[in-house]
């Protein structure tokens, strides 16, 4: 154990240590500075701040001359004290000033020069709806395009309506309508906003189809406060017939069947105009007159024909009627544009019972380009560049149209010349005369035989 002289020596070392320390450090404080109130700034591109140094210790702080410089003129210029940004970037900008005695007193602020955003232009239309449940990130666009911080804060009107996260992600939670705001983060102030719509009434059957006496169904969701006071259901058609039953948000319409008819059941709710929902309806006897009426549309009649024809409904018979077209005017139905050139002319002359035609098919390079009708006896005649065509013919009573004539119970050749050759050659300034049945042919028609040919074939 160290005796009591000891133990006295040592705490007074101690103590002169400290108070060593303590001199040092008052001396230090008591040394003039200079320094910045703070170590970085930031500037806008074309804009200025003012930059004051702060002196320490200095009997005449007023008597000190100041004498400024950046380490990047291309970036920021200093002149008396005031910052100017040039460009976006970093640079150093030192404050150097001389005491009486010769020393000479530094500072340095770090100045971060930014391209400031000037406009957000929100792309995502107005009134845009969002079903409760879904999101939608909204679109849009910063300029200028190297603006330094393109970073926004986003945020909703009502967040019990939809809610925003920090990517512009809107994710539906009631029905209404909300305002979606997004600022700018870079000190510039810019905002943008969208009104964005979260309907009360959602489907995702847009048409429904009903080939079954029994009828079919679509479910509404509906997300409002009172289906049967608030929403209004109408149908349009000749006689659609619903029923609706709702079970939670979710309402599920049945469309009776039996019947042919088209037409719309649409959904209205009183208290959010923006909320609409348009369901169109068909409905067909049976699976036969829904495909004779995709036939139709497809203007494939004689196969539209065929299945209503299969169809045991009265209704169909109707539609029967309707695919059988009336004959085109006799001539040229149709001629491909890049069939250029009038130094040729074919010429057909055809003589058959009134009730039947003819139909007329030109093939150029594998090509169908150009399409003639005859009805009975007539002419067409069709002017054409020069070159090697296929000359196909087809006849019958019933005319289903250009895509298939007239149907497998008509008659489909394809002409031959001189040794059964099936291409004939058109020279220039050259009309050849093609008769069809004709008793007496014009001289100087030329001889045609004929190839049977399936109407598959011709039809394609």
């Amino acid at each position: 154990m160290p005796d009591r002289k000891t133990v006295r020596i040592a705490v007074a070392f101690v103590l002169a240590f400290a108070l060593l320390c303590a001199c040092v450090q008052a001396l230090a404080d008591s040394e003039p500075a200079l320094r910045f109130e703070n170590d970085e700034i930031i500037i806008p591109v074309k804009k200025t701040a003012k930059a004051s140094p702060v002196t320490e210790n200095v009997e005449t702080p007023k008597a000190l001359k100041f004498k400024w410089t950046s380490s990047d003129e291309q970036i920021a210029t200093v002149q008396n004290g005031t910052i100017r940004g040039i460009a976006a970037g970093e640079a150093t900008i030192t404050c150097n000033a001389e005491l009486p005695e010769g020393k000479e007193l530094s500072a340095s602020l770090k100045v971060q020069v930014v391209e400031p955003v000037k406009t957000i232009k929100i792309d995502t239309k107005a009134k845009t709806p969002v079903n409760v449940g879904e999101t939608l990130t909204v679109d849009y666009t910063i300029l200028p395009e190297n603006a330094t911080d393109k970073s926004l804060t986003w945020t909703s009107s009502d967040p019990a309506i939809a809610t925003v996260d920090g990517t512009g992600t809107v994710t539906a939670v009631s029905a209404g309508m909300v305002t979606v705001t997004a600022t700018t983060n870079d000190g510039s102030k810019k905002q943008a906003k969208v009104l964005l719509c979260v309907p009360s009434l959602r489907c995702e059957t847009e048409h429904l189809t009903v080939t079954k006496p029994e009828g079919a169904s679509f479910d509404v969701d509906y997300f409002g406060a009172d289906w049967e006071k608030d929403v209004t259901v109408k149908a349009t058609g000749k006689s659609i017939q619903y029923q609706t039953e709702k079970n939670g948000n979710k309402v599920t319409v049945h469309v009776d069947g039996g019947t042919f008819d088209n037409g719309k059941i649409e959904f209205k709710d009183k208290k959010d105009p923006a909320s609409k929902v348009t369901v169109d309806v068909d409905i067909y006897p049976d699976e036969d007159c829904l495909q004779g009426v995709e036939y139709m549309r497809e203007e494939k009649f004689y196969s539209a024909y065929s299945a209503f024809q299969r169809s045991s409904s009265e209704l169909a018979r109707e539609k029967e009627k309707e695919c059988l077209q009336p004959w085109p005017k006799d001539g040229i139905i149709t001629k491909d544009p890049s069939l250029k050139g009038r130094e040729s002319e074919l010429v057909f002359k055809i003589n058959l019972p009134d009730d039947y035609a003819m139909l007329i098919k030109l093939v150029k390079d594998g090509q169908t380009v150009a399409n003639l009708f005859v009805g009975g006896t007539g002419t067409a005649r069709i002017p054409l560049p020069s070159g090697v065509y296929t000359i196909k013919d087809g006849s019958g009573k019933q005319w289903f149209g250009l895509k298939e004539a007239f149907g497998p119970e008509g008659t489909y050749e394809t002409m031959t010349f001189g040794d059964d050759e099936t291409e004939v050659l058109l020279e220039k300034h050259y009309r050849s005369t093609i008769s069809v049945n004709v008793e007496s042919l014009d001289p100087g028609a030329e001889a045609v035989g004929t190839l049977n040919e399936g109407w598959e074939g011709f039809s394609e």
